[in-house]
């Protein structure tokens, strides 16, 4: 099914197209962040509300006219991404204004009734930005549906713990960081029996995230580490979000913690 909406807003294509693609201009009225590589096989990311992030693939761009996006959400079985097309024009409006027309293509009969209702309420933040320069407090963004600080983020910095393992579920790129007493990490490197510490390497049994440890856990290291994963085309996100997939499939289905006690009960009962 297809979804299309036009409004008329009171200020020039340009303006309008800016709007639409510049990731300051964006967190102002539709997104909390946002990222846009602005070209033909480009990726965006925007995280509408904590925990709800839009990606994929930009597929045409005419400066001022025109915006075609393969359009989906990260870790959505129903509209993965680029698995449906949002086409958005802009055209000339009566005296110095410009009307922007939104086609949302490729959508189920359900989805299309859920993308409708969140089209319309950006849309009218859309008009109302326009208007006057302010979209006001978004309603949907201050009170999101069951967010974390680990879903609403880009990246992370995070203990070698299940901090990690949280973090993968959730498709969260991170950098582990751990320093202790010199002592206690001298007879750490005596016992080790192994290569890795954060649990997301050792469940993918290679180095999905870098690990920082004792010396190497300094600011600058970090910050180093951490700059490239805010940055959604980046070749070590991708890299890192391909791992964490692997790592969500070798932890399984929900209910691990259901599928532990039935195994001791029969283990116990037999």
């Amino acid at each position: 099914m297809t979804y299309t909406r036009s409004v008329e807003l009171p200020v020039t294509p340009d303006e309008a197209f800016a709007l639409l693609t510049e990731p300051e201009r964006l967190r102002r009225w539709q997104a909390v962040s946002a990222t846009v590589d602005l070209r033909a096989g480009g990726a965006y990311r925007w995280t509408v509300t904590p925990g709800h992030i839009a990606t994929g693939t930009v597929r045409e761009v005419e400066p001022g006219r025109r915006l075609v996006l393969g359009w989906g959400w990260e870790g959505s079985d129903d509209v993965p991404p680029d698995a449906s097309t949002v086409t958005v024009t802009v055209e000339p409006w009566g005296e110095g204004g410009s009307r922007v027309t939104l086609e949302h293509d490729g959508l189920s009969e359900v989805e299309a009734e859920r993308h409708a209702m969140g089209w319309a309420h950006y849309l009218e933040r859309l008009q109302r930005i326009a208007a006057t320069g302010d979209a006001g407090a978004d309603e949907w963004a201050w009170a999101p549906e069951d967010p974390t600080p680990t879903t609403a983020a880009d990246a992370a910095l995070a203990k070698s713990g299940t901090t990690t393992l949280e973090a993968a579920l959730a498709g969260t790129p991170m950098v582990v960081a751990y320093k202790v007493h010199p002592v206690t990490y001298l007879l750490f490197q005596r016992l080790r029996t192994v290569r890795w510490v954060s649990l997301v390497n050792l469940v993918a049994e290679r180095e999905v995230v870098p690990e920082l440890l004792q010396e190497r856990a300094e600011m600058p290291a970090l910050v180093e580490a951490a700059r490239p994963l805010l940055d959604p085309s980046d070749p070590r996100t991708l890299a890192q979000r391909e791992g964490l997939a692997l790592v969500r499939s070798r932890l399984g289905l929900p209910g691990a913690t259901d599928r532990v006690v039935a195994l001791a009960d029969e283990l116990l009962t037999t």
